[in-house]
């Protein structure tokens, strides 16, 4: 794993340096790398052995863009990661899309497309754009991070400017085809009950509209997404029994900034359905929220908290059942050496199993409360 990661230091800072020299002169090209460690109190997070403390954490992109006109840019990303056993370090391409921006207020990009939801979806990928080590497993989980990130299809996008006194709409649409990754959470999730998934794919559409208030570094925002799936080739217990999964993706948020200060919240509606052999679908209730803020010490130093709450009942809706919910509440800091490293470090309070943890690396039982540190090293150029 070691050689790994120093092969894609090695690549990274090659690309770099190339590129401060003027080889390439439209292309830009942009990535970075990251190194994680885990250590956690007791149950073992997502498919590491957290609980023993864990470097089976990393993350390795690179994309390139070029503007081919004035009006239209091409541009793909490449994806290698480890997540305990989760990626197993393939490379991947995250997204590969041709953009055309007609005018300020239109503009379209299609083929393998960042999907506009919440927040931080669209940005999720780039984990030098936000101080934390993890973002909100509620909302983003790590272990389903390739199927929100994108789909394959189109988005529209646009700028509808207000009056001075009432600022500035952004909006996009969009519309495609997702596909679950067979080596993600969902399968494993699955798996658990003995249900192998095989291919999971299907439509999706939705849009995101935020409003750039005129009050300096406040939006407001909803998003929509609707997402059918079918896996016409499960197996149950090694029985063919075809699966189909639904859900409806209602997502508000807002976000302030202003100086050193930063603060965000989400909130998150998604009634789901799943159907496994049967004709009829179970209905699978989530409701969300998060907040977070976040303030810049120094130009290297910030300093951050967040609580998330997941309310995702399966079987029963027994509050006190720490299988129906999580909170998380995180304390962070970053630091940044130059414009290239920084590192990240964060501790997490966990009560409830909701979220982010799987049985099958948790032989002994979960316990319903964990403690979670992260450290994480990271370059980017």
């Amino acid at each position: 794993m070691f050689s790994r990661i120093m092969l894609g230091v090695s690549l990274c800072a090659a690309v770099a340096s190339a590129q401060d020299d003027g080889i390439f002169e439209k292309i830009q090209i942009h990535g970075g790398l990251s190194q994680g460690f885990l250590f956690s109190s007791s149950n073992n997070w997502l498919s590491t052995d957290s609980s023993n403390g864990s470097f089976r954490w990393n993350d390795i992109v690179l994309n390139l863009t070029d503007p081919l006109t004035e009006h239209l840019r091409v541009g793909i990303q490449l994806h290698s990661y480890m997540l305990g056993e989760i990626g197993q370090q393939k490379i991947a391409i995250d997204w590969a899309l041709g953009d055309y921006k007609f005018n300020d207020h239109f503009g379209i990009r299609a083929g393998k497309v960042k999907t506009p939801l919440g927040l931080f979806n669209d940005i999720q990928d780039i984990d030098v754009l936000y101080p934390w080590a993890l973002l909100p497993q509620s909302v983003y989980p790590a272990d389903l991070r390739s199927f929100h990130l994108t789909h394959t299809g189109f988005v529209a996008y646009g700028d509808i400017p207000l009056s001075h006194k009432l600022g500035t709409i952004s909006w996009q649409g969009f519309a495609g085809e997702r596909t679950q990754d067979p080596d993600e959470g969902f399968a494993l999730d699955l798996a658990e009950s003995g249900v192998a998934v095989g291919d999971a794919s299907g439509p999706t559409e939705g849009a995101d509209v935020r409003w750039k208030t005129p009050l300096s570094g406040f939006i407001v925002g909803a998003s929509y997404q609707r997402t059918t799936l079918k896996a016409p080739d499960a197996l149950s217990d090694g029985v063919a029994t075809p699966a189909a999964f639904r859900y409806t993706t209602f997502d508000y948020y807002v976000e302030f900034e202003r100086g050193k200060l930063k603060l965000d919240a989400e909130w998150n509606i998604e009634p789901g359905y799943q159907r496994i052999g049967t004709p009829l679908f179970t209905y699978l209730p989530s409701r969300i929220y998060y907040f977070m803020g976040s303030w810049h010490f120094t130009d290297k130093i910030s300093a951050g908290s967040y609580y998330s709450h997941d309310w995702s009942p399966e079987g029963n809706h027994d509050p006190s059942d720490p299988n129906n919910y999580t909170d998380d509440t995180a304390l962070n800091t970053r630091y940044d050496f130059n414009r290239h490293f920084y590192t990240k470090l964060e501790g997490h309070y966990v009560r409830g199993d909701a979220d982010s943890f799987y049985t099958v690396f948790n032989p002994n039982g979960l316990d319903k409360v964990s403690k979670l540190f992260l450290a994480k090293v990271g370059f980017s150029f």
